[in-house]
């Protein structure tokens, strides 16, 4: 899903290397869908682009 530069990138920004990145996103990513959409629904008031920051933001830096 993710090609190796943004994975590069990914953990250059965060301090991390490039596979500790990819574990990172293979943990997160599902719960953060999951979060995002409760009941495999996104509701239509809601900034998912937010939500989802905030959320990888608390399980990554929590």
């Amino acid at each position: 899903m993710f090609g190796s530069s943004a994975l590069q990138d990914l953990g250059a920004r965060l301090g991390i290397d490039p596979q500790t990145a990819s574990s990172l996103i293979s943990e997160y990513l599902p719960k953060i869908v999951d979060g995002l959409s409760p009941q495999g629904e996104a509701p239509a008031q809601q900034d998912l682009l937010s939500e989802g920051v905030n959320l990888l933001k608390g399980k990554l830096f929590s």
